[in-house]
């Protein structure tokens, strides 16, 4: 059976159905006409709470990328070059979210990602044995999702949205670009190879988002006393009243959700305020604009002092710097209690029963405010270096027989016979080409590959390979053994 507004108002004759309800829904019934039976109590011949509504939109897919590369001679000992990468992708977000709009006249939520990057850079040979490298570089990392959320979001629960709920698309965009400076100057003196240099980053993130700008309104079966029965318990009496005590209501669910949303009245509001940085309100619909920034400074000096033919070592110390993150417009807080400070207090009161109920105060901090930053700055950041480089040449023996004297190796030959190149160069992380010229007649293998590679094959062939030394005729010799597990 159906009941018209007036059977409904003396049915719900304390609260009355709502005129402005009533409006929306019926403009929407008329803007969406029910063709989608899966969902709600109708059939194409039989309307009766609700039903869905089914449509077709355009989907978009979009993905463009633009290189430009520069190189030139400045002069006999200078070179220049210019690397530019521009990228243009506008997708609907049901290609990475599942998500389209909400009918057909709304937004369709969106996402432009735009990013772009350059790098220049300047090589300088000063002299026979001092060159200068400088290169600066740029990326923007940027992007925009448009959502349909443009004012304050109203929700009859179950039966009518009029923007995306789950998930909810608010207009967003970030823009993050890096700046970073690198500088080094490399000089030979006779064995030593001294670099001297620096690197300097310059980071931002600029983000601007409608989120919290709206507020928020939902009628809502669930708020009603009793689960909503107080919503179709009316309805119940009204059947059995009219037509006897055997009949009842069937679909509960359905005629609690079409009643709350024609009673119309909010169970549910959740409002958005948004102060500036003196503690205004702000005029609603107004964005969060948040930029937090950072600058970090490296400086490194290395010495590569190639003692023999055969051996190199490298030394070298890297010192950083790096700010601690702030909000560029003063909207920063930090614990007036280190956290670290106030857990380990907790802890030790646990340890001794008693409660710790002091309370945390949240303080301005960083720049902006003339404030200390969020955490302390680290002047210690000291990252020493030493490698050693060995290209081993044996005149006999069994290593020798694995690693091959000059102008043979026969390892190469194993790999090729066994495991080959390619599965190698999956383990190792490394083209199978680079392996080949490494263990090639020219090759000069480190030491970290050279054992990389050694305790895979014996891995695959089950072969035990071990290395002694052993000393004849004053000199140091290294002898060698392999064993098969039975």
């Amino acid at each position: 059976m159906s009941y018209t507004q007036a059977q409904l108002n003396n049915i719900y004759s304390v609260v009355g159905l709502n005129a402005a309800a009533l409006s929306v829904l019926a403009d929407a019934a008329q803007k969406y006409p029910a063709n989608d039976f899966t969902v709600g109590d109708s059939t194409p011949s039989r309307l009766l709470n609700t039903a869905g509504f089914r449509f077709n939109f355009p989907v978009t897919f979009k993905e463009n990328s633009h290189i430009l590369k520069l190189d030139t001679n400045l002069t006999s000992k200078q070179t220049a070059f210019v690397r530019l990468n521009y990228i243009y992708d506008h997708d609907t977000l049901v290609n990475v979210a599942n998500a389209g709009p909400q009918f057909p006249d709304t937004t369709i939520p969106t996402i432009w990602s735009h990013p772009w990057g350059f790098v220049v850079g300047h090589t300088w040979t000063i002299g026979s044995n001092l060159v200068n490298n400088l290169r600066y570089g740029l990326t923007r990392e940027a992007f925009s999702q448009i959502g349909d959320h443009t004012g304050n979001q109203y929700s009859f629960r179950f039966v009518f949205d009029n923007v995306t709920t789950n998930p909810a698309f608010f207009t967003t965009s970030r823009v993050t670009p890096v700046h970073n400076i690198l500088d080094d100057v490399a000089w030979i003196k006779n064995k030593h190879t001294i670099l001297v240099g620096t690197n300097i980053r310059l980071i931002s993130n600029n983000r601007i988002t409608f989120t919290n700008a709206y507020d928020f309104a939902q009628t809502n079966p669930s708020g009603y006393q009793q689960g909503g029965n107080v919503i179709s318990d009316p309805i119940d009496a009204n059947i059995k009243s009219t037509h006897g005590p055997t009949w009842q209501l069937t679909s509960v669910s359905e005629a609690q959700n079409a009643g709350t949303a024609l009673i119309g009245r909010f169970s549910q509001y959740s409002v958005n305020l948004t102060y500036d940085h003196s503690g205004n309100l702000t005029t609603p619909g107004t964005p969060t604009n948040s930029n937090f920034k950072t600058q970090s400074y490296d400086f490194y000096v290395q010495d590569s002092w190639k003692m023999r033919r055969d051996l190199t070592l490298t030394f070298g110390l890297r010192y950083g710097l790096s700010r601690p993150v702030y909000e560029s417009n003063g909207f920063e807080v930090k614990p007036n209690i280190p956290l670290s400070q106030y857990f380990n207090a907790r802890v030790n009161s646990a340890a001794q029963g008693v409660p710790l109920n002091a309370p945390i105060t949240m303080e301005l901090s960083g720049p902006a405010n003339g404030k200390s930053p969020m955490y302390p700055w680290d002047y210690w950041n000291l990252q020493p270096r030493f490698g050693v480089a060995w290209s081993p040449s044996f005149s006999g023996g069994l290593l020798k027989g694995v690693f091959g004297g000059a102008g043979k190796t026969v390892l190469r030959d194993y790999i090729n016979a066994t495991v080959g190149f390619s599965e190698l160069a999956e383990v190792t992380h490394r083209s199978s080409k680079s392996l080949m010229r490494m263990l090639g007649p020219n090759g000069n293998p480190n030491a970290r590959n050279l054992f990389a590679i050694v305790a895979y094959l014996q891995q695959q062939a089950g072969i035990q390979f071990k290395l002694r030394p052993q000393r004849a005729h004053a000199q140091l010799r290294a002898s060698g053994s392999l064993r098969r597990p039975a």
